[in-house]
């Protein structure tokens, strides 16, 4: 993602075997003052990066972190091609000290 933004998700395309492309899914982090006047993080969707990998034969999938989080790890297998790819997600927090 570009680098003011955060992953927020996945997307591409697999077959039973392998996952042929991916992309991440990007959004903005911004903090603004409620009418509670309590301080709230709020993360908007921008778009994707460019898709890596092959022409995407398999079935389409998008994986999205649940409102408000982001994307804090990503994991995967791979042989000669990647065969499985996930990611945990977590959700932000602000802290003022």
């Amino acid at each position: 993602c570009p680098g003011d933004e955060i992953a927020i998700g996945l997307s591409g395309s697999a077959d039973d075997q392998f996952v042929d492309r991916v992309s991440l899914r990007c959004g903005r982090v911004s903090i603004a003052r409620s009418r509670s006047f309590n301080w709230q993080l709020t993360v908007t969707p921008t778009g994707s990066t460019t898709p890596r990998g092959a022409a995407g034969i398999g079935e389409t999938f998008t994986a999205t972190c649940a409102t408000g989080s982001v994307i804090m790890a990503l994991d995967g297998r791979e042989s000669t091609r990647v065969n499985r790819l996930g990611a945990s997600c977590q959700r932000l927090q602000l802290s003022l000290r």
